[in-house]
C-alpha cells in the first residue's frame, strides 16, 4: 500500500457511506432553513465541511483505536493497525483536516464559530468514549447532529421546536444505524473490551433497534405537522417505513452491515421528500 493509498484509506475516502450519513442531517437542516433552495455558496461550504469533518473523525478514530484495531477482524487492515502509515503521519493528517475545517468555517457567518466548537470537540472525544461509556453511539449522535445548529446559525434562523425535533431525529437515527454497525464487531468488541449499545442491549438488541426506529420515524410526523407539510410528505413518510422493514429483515437474517448501509437510502429518501413536499 502506497502512502497516498494509505492516507485515502485512513480518511475512508474510499468508503463514502459515512460521508452520506453525516451529510443527510445537514441536508435536512438546510431544507428547514431554506424551504426553497439554499444559497449555492452555503450549500457547497457545508458539503465540503461534511467531507473534511468526516475524514477528520475517521483519522482521530483510528489514532484512538490503533492498539485495538489489529485484534478486530473488520479493522485489522486499517493503515495504522497494519502499520502502513505512521502515527506521526496520521496526527499530521488530522491537523491538516482541522485546519481545512477552520478555513471553511471562516467562510461562513461569524456566529457559526460558536456552533463549530462543540462539533470539533465531539469529533475528538467520541473515539475515546468507547473505553468507558456504555453507549458511545449516543455521543456519536450528538457529533453527527452538531451540523444542525451550525445551519441554523448560518441561515440566521430563529431556533424553534422544529430544530429541536431535527436534532432528536438525527441523534436517535445515528444511535440506530451505528448500533447496527456495532453488531458486526460484537464478538470482537466483547473480547477486546470495546463498549457499544450493541453490547449494552445485547439480550434485547432487536427490540431496542426496532423500537428506536419506530420512535425516530414517528417523530417525522410531528415535524411535518409543525411545518405544514403537504400530503405528499405523509405519503413519502409511509413509503419510508419500507426501509425499516428491509433493515429488520437484514437483521433477522444476521446481516447487520447490510442493515447499516440501507440507512443511506433512508436518509436520502427523507431528504427527497423534505425538499419536494
Amino acid at each position: 500500500m502506497t502512502l497516498i493509498h494509505a492516507i485515502i484509506a485512513l480518511m475512508r475516502l474510499n468508503k463514502p457511506v459515512g460521508i452520506y450519513l453525516l451529510w443527510f442531517p445537514t441536508a435536512w437542516a438546510l431544507s428547514l432553513a431554506y424551504p426553497h433552495h439554499p444559497p449555492f455558496d452555503i450549500y457547497i461550504l457545508f458539503i465540503l465541511g461534511t467531507i473534511v469533518m468526516r475524514s477528520a473523525g475517521c483519522v482521530i478514530n483510528d489514532i484512538a483505536d490503533r492498539k485495538w484495531d489489529k485484534f478486530v477482524t473488520r479493522t485489522q487492515d486499517r493503515p495504522l493497525a497494519n502499520q502502513s502509515i505512521s502515527l506521526q503521519t496520521a496526527i499530521f493528517c488530522f491537523c491538516i483536516l482541522i485546519f481545512l475545517a477552520i478555513v471553511i468555517l471562516l467562510q461562513l457567518p461569524k456566529n457559526c464559530f460558536y456552533g463549530a466548537i462543540p462539533a470539533i470537540l465531539l469529533t475528538i472525544i467520541y473515539p475515546f468514549c468507547k473505553r468507558f461509556f456504555v453507549t458511545p453511539q449516543l455521543i456519536l449522535g450528538f457529533a453527527f447532529a452538531s451540523s444542525i445548529p451550525m445551519v441554523a446559525l448560518a441561515s440566521h434562523s430563529n431556533w424553534t421546536i422544529s430544530w429541536n425535533l431535527l436534532l432528536l431525529i438525527t441523534i436517535c437515527w445515528v444511535v440506530v444505524y451505528d448500533t447496527q454497525y456495532a453488531l458486526v464487531d460484537l464478538q470482537d468488541d466483547k473480547r477486546v473490551g470495546i463498549l457499544s449499545t450493541a453490547r449494552f442491549f445485547e439480550k434485547n438488541i432487536y427490540w431496542f433497534i426496532n423500537g428506536m426506529q419506530l420512535f425516530t420515524h414517528s417523530l417525522w410526523l410531528v415535524f411535518a405537522a409543525l411545518n405544514h407539510k403537504s400530503h405528499l410528505f405523509y405519503l413519502g413518510w409511509a413509503v419510508g417505513i419500507g426501509f425499516g422493514v428491509c433493515q429488520f429483515l437484514f437483521l433477522k437474517h444476521h446481516q447487520p452491515f447490510k442493515a447499516f448501509k440501507n440507512n443511506v437510502w433512508y436518509g436520502s429518501w427523507m431528504w427527497l421528500i423534505l425538499v419536494f413536499a
